[in-house]
């Protein structure tokens, strides 16, 4: 949005200590070109149902697939060996913070002692998102993190 001149900005709303709060309308034409690569990606996404698939899914071009492929795969083939590797790789690897970020925060969700060093150098990723996955995913591991 900041390649727009101010007034074509979206209004901004204030809660408690959280401040600009874009306010965007359901048809703001603004959007569009992303609620439809949004929905293209879930589409996608929802189309891959194998574990293969699924790894593919989250090795797509397109980072939205990869960030809606990643519940998915979790979801569906958690008990699989490759499904945490890839996990692990993606949280640590992608390109794109929200997609390391989804991933970051699954992680806990496997076993502790395969996923806790990903976890810890997760804290140290350069996007406050992803670190913040990171303390979450800690957070829920069993014992001393």
């Amino acid at each position: 949005m900041k390649h727009l001149p101010p007034e074509d900005w979206p209004d901004e709303l204030t809660i408690g200590p959280v401040e600009h709060i874009p306010i965007i309308d359901e048809d703001d034409p603004r959007f569009e070109a992303e609620r439809s690569a949004w929905s293209s990606a879930r589409a996608s996404a929802q189309a891959l149902h194998s574990v293969e698939d699924l790894l593919d899914g989250v090795a797509d071009d397109d980072w939205r697939v990869r960030f809606e492929s990643i519940d998915r795969l979790v979801a569906r083939w958690r008990k699989d060996s490759r499904t945490p590797l890839a996990v692990m790789r993606v949280a640590e690897h992608d390109p794109v913070w929200q997609v390391r970020a989804r991933a970051m925060s699954r992680l806990h969700e496997f076993d502790p002692h395969l996923i806790r060093r990903v976890l810890l150098r997760g804290l140290s990723d350069s996007n406050e998102e992803v670190r913040s996955s990171a303390r979450y995913g800690l957070d829920q591991l069993p014992g001393d993190s």
